[in-house]
């Protein structure tokens, strides 16, 4: 032991020579603070590293890893720093603490193996035994390789998150049948999917196969000794004691000792504790929750046998653990007035006070009888503990202890520590986690190649950060020469040179897609784009969002659950049912009845539910409750529209118009635009409705289109390529015209594009005074553009056409003086102004078209208002990155439409 640390065991324990400080510092006791944790094991790494460098250097120095030993009170505040900060810093080390068992997949395994039988195979309890890749299928008597299997695992989960599937469809016989119902794929089996559904079939087969036999011999077991016996045969005979060695192996391979020995410790604990069960209880009747407790009461108590992978190594552990003295440096980290001493924290059912007034009367007893020591003994017990903590070194001793704990709450240095500061003056050094670039004392900084490199590119971020501030006066900052050499050095490395120029070339990174090369757009969309309105819109509102979706095709996993969607999808559904089975009878919508309507609907919402993408409806109580509310809800749009066909001229010719092919489904032609001599852009859609109204010998169409929330028709929405559904589908009725009246007929014009709310609305009592029909009329009154067109607007609601007034079914009102007026929506245009509005749109769509075949993939979302922009709900944000306060998306990127209805007139 050096003299200085005698003086402090001196010291400490209280001898007369070390009554009074010493003048000189202690040469041999060390102090220092940081900014955090894991600035704090950084520095003890650092320092670690110096030392054992220094032998080169100063041969009297020869330091090993095994010299050294760092302790805290707990280390749980370090945990998680350890692995990489070490690893990182390149110093083998080893963590003198037990490890539970209870976390091992074999624990797993056996835990959710009987909670699948007791929950019947639900959709958790089988991932869990699926994911411990312990029982895997066998192929050819060997089992799958593990790449695969993981695969059919994956697909298997997401195929049961989107059918719903559980319970004792896992059991039956028959093939699950993967299915796509996304636009494009309907009734299109590909050989994708057949390999989908290949390989979702051998998990579900395999489930379905294994575990019910073993259930099955489980219930049987008369004792606990047969019970046993059939839970080890099932484990070995489907290959887990083969895998435990296989894992052991590839740790082996890795010369991960510690790891490589756990797989053999668990199955042996386990094997120990199925012997003292059989021992204890084998001949008593099986109860599988008892067995099921003490299995894991056992395993909770067990812990690995830690074994060192090397011999020099640094050792981690905590200072209540007593240590050897062989260690020439100790690191006491963590030296906080928390820890030194540590908090007694009392859970006990006899205070300490119960056990002194107990004391005597537990000598008055036969035999040795004890309580635990009172909260004091054990604080006194500390002092003891940190002196064998100190004197566990025989060269240096190093207390360090962040400003800081993890919540930004100020830590003070230990008593114990003030009071050796005190004694032996020592000085106080302090480190930060990120370097002055201005400094040249780049020592603190300076470890292995990879670390170094990491301050070296703070060092150049602060500097670019400084220069970069708008508000900045004065010379521009330059970092310190040292750190410019240790940059040209490390970029100049031979093995390390490429990923140092390669991280240091981020700092002029701009987060700007680059366009696409003309391969990348062949190969991503051809030469023809076959594209709904929708994702066109979805290009204008942010190019980088539609190259994701559409170019490269990514989306979110599918789930089992009743999105907006799919409630979309049953109304249209229904509604169009209703419409075509009242013309197959010829029943017009205005004349039928209420009873005639109601069974109707009874008939064909029943057909729909029958469809599989709607079995989720009938899932569980819940769903069946938001059943009937999706029935009620279309039920009262099917009468509110019978009510507004009573009230206007205007009938449902078709529904669910389709233009352009979408998967086997063919319909009317699609709009085609030629964008260049190679290239063509095909628009597909489907009406929702499609009306007509004759009106004398000029006949008008225009299309209804249902939405699930409410919507108006935004000029300057239309204006950016926002809002182009309603107008594209008035351009494709006017291109399929002929087919839609009839090549004899004579030109029809467009009556209007209109939205109406599906909803079942809620009245309040003052708005039924004028009628209870009434109130549902105007709540279910249709939104969008109509021709301005006196002929067609006076037939389109009767209650207006001889007296002036607010239709209660389209958005118009009628002036006394006979004309009509759009109202603040301006909802009239003339003809003229319907004609530039299609030739807009039409310019919009081959805009849109060769901005696609360009390569063009801004990251451009659009700011429509102060709150809403298209980044709002969108699912690629992790992806995309984006950042409005970086300098690079200032610049007309988070770009705002302006607030003109009229920009188009």
């Amino acid at each position: 032991m050096t003299a200085g640390l005698a003086s402090l065991d001196d010291f400490w324990r209280g001898t007369p020579q070390a009554a009074t400080g010493q003048e000189a510092p202690n040469p041999n006791v060390h102090l220092f603070r940081t900014d955090s944790r894991q600035t704090e094991l950084a520095q003890v790494g650092r320092m670690i590293r110096d030392m054992v460098a220094q032998k080169h250097v100063n041969p009297a120095d020869d330091y090993h890893y095994r010299d050294f030993l760092i302790m805290t009170r707990h280390l749980n505040s370090y945990k998680t720093m350890l692995a990489p900060t070490f690893h990182q810093l390149e110093i083998p080390y080893f963590v003198d603490l037990e490890r539970s068992m209870a976390d091992h997949p074999l624990v797993e395994l056996v835990n959710a193996l009987f909670d699948m039988d007791e929950q019947q195979y639900q959709y958790r309890d089988v991932m869990r035994v699926l994911k411990t890749e312990l029982l895997i299928p066998q192929i050819d008597g060997q089992p799958m390789d593990r790449e695969a299997y993981r695969q059919a695992v994956d697909l298997t989960e997401n195929f049961i998150l989107k059918s719903g599937y559980h319970g004792q469809q896992w059991l039956q016989a028959e093939d699950w049948q993967y299915f796509q119902l996304t636009e494009g794929d309907i009734g299109i089996e590909t050989d994708q999917n057949i390999e989908i559904s290949r390989q979702i079939n051998l998990i579900h087969h395999f489930v379905a196969t294994i575990f019910p036999p073993f259930f099955k011999k489980m219930q049987q077991a008369p004792d606990g000794k047969t019970a046993v016996t059939v839970l080890v045969n099932f484990l070995t005979a489907h290959g887990v004691t083969q895998q435990l060695l296989a894992w052991r192996d590839q740790a082996l391979d890795r010369q991960d000792v510690q790891a490589a020995a756990e797989p053999e410790q668990t199955w042996q604990t386990f094997c120990d504790m199925l012997d003292e069960y059989v021992t204890i209880l084998g001949s008593e009747p099986f109860e599988i929750t008892d067995f099921l407790a003490l299995l894991q009461a056992g395993f909770e108590g067990a812990s690995y046998s830690q074994i060192p992978s090397t011999l020099d190594q640094v050792l981690i552990s905590e200072s209540g653990i007593v240590q050897s003295q062989d260690h020439r440096v100790v690191f006491m980290i963590g030296a906080t007035d928390l820890v030194m001493p540590d908090r007694i924290m009392s859970n006990n059912l006899l205070s300490d006070v119960d056990k002194e007034n107990l004391q005597p009367s537990l000598a008055t007893l036969d035999g040795d009888h004890y309580l635990n020591d009172s909260a004091v003994v054990q604080l006194g017990d500390e002092s003891c503990l940190n002196y064998l903590a100190f004197l566990s070194a025989r060269q240096h001793l190093f207390f360090s202890a962040p400003f800081k704990d993890d919540q930004e709450t100020d830590l003070n240095w230990s008593t114990y520590v003030r009071r050796i500061q005190q004694q032996f003056n020592l000085k106080e050094h302090s480190y930060l986690g990120t370097p002055d670039p201005t400094s040249p004392d780049v020592k603190p900084f300076v470890g292995t190649k990879r670390r170094t490199l990491s301050h070296v590119i703070q060092v150049y971020r602060d500097v670019l950060t400084t220069n970069t501030d708008r508000n900045r006066v004065g010379e521009p900052l330059r970092p310190a020469p040292v750190w410019v050499w240790l940059r040209q050095q490390l970029t100049r490395d031979p093995q390390f040179g490429s990923l140092a120029r390669q991280l240091m070339a981020g700092l002029s990174y701009r987060n700007q897609p680059v366009t696409l090369t003309a391969a990348s757009v062949e190969a991503l969309y051809g030469h023809q784009i076959y594209t709904s309105i929708s994702k066109l819109e979805e290009f204008y509102r942010n190019q980088y969002a539609y190259f994701l979706k559409y170019g490269l095709k990514l989306r979110e996993r599918d789930v089992f659950e009743l999105s907006a969607a799919s409630t979309g999808e049953f109304f249209h559904a229904v509604l169009d049912g209703l419409i075509k089975a009242l013309r197959t009878d010829q029943i017009p919508l205005a004349q039928a009845s209420d009873q005639q309507l109601g069974h109707y609907l009874e008939t064909v919402t029943r057909e729909i539910l029958d469809q599989p993408q709607f079995t989720i409806l009938t899932s569980s109580n819940r769903m069946a409750y938001l059943q009937r509310q999706l029935i009620n809800t279309v039920r009262q749009i099917a009468f509110a529209i019978r009510n507004q066909s009573k009230l206007s001229a205007a009938e449902p010719r078709q529904t669910e118009v389709l233009f352009g092919n979408v998967g086997k489904e063919h319909g009317l032609k699609a709009l085609d635009f030629q964008i260049d001599a190679t290239h063509s852009a095909h628009v597909r859609g489907k009406i929702d409705r499609l009306d007509q109204i004759q009106v004398a010998d000029q006949g008008y169409l225009g299309i209804v289109d249902y939405k699930s929330s409410t919507h108006k028709f935004d000029f300057q929405e239309a204006y950016y390529g926002l809002a182009m559904q309603m107008l594209t589908y008035l351009d494709a009725v006017l291109h399929n015209e002929s087919e839609l009246v009839g090549s004899d007929q004579e030109a029809v014009k467009l009556a209007g594009a209109l939205y109406m709310h599906i909803q079942n609305p809620t009245l309040k009592p003052k708005e039924i005074q004028g009628g209870f029909e009434a109130a549902l009329l105007k709540k279910n009154k249709y939104k969008g553009i109509l021709l301005d067109d006196p002929q067609l607007l006076e037939h389109l609601d009767s209650e207006v056409q001889e007296q002036s007034g607010t239709s209660k079914v389209y958005p118009f009102s009628r002036r006394k003086d006979g004309s009509y007026s759009g109202g603040r929506a301006a909802s009239l245009v003339t003809n003229e102004q319907l004609e530039r509005l299609l030739a807009h749109n039409s310019q919009l769509i081959v805009a849109a078209a060769e901005a696609i075949f360009a390569g063009q993939v801004q990251l451009n979302p659009i700011r429509l208002n102060d709150k809403t922009t298209a980044l709002q709900y969108s699912p690629y944000l992790a992806i995309m990155q984006f950042d409005a306060m970086l300098a690079e998306m200032l610049i007309a990127i988070y770009h705002r439409c302006p607030q003109n209805k009229y920009l188009i007139y």
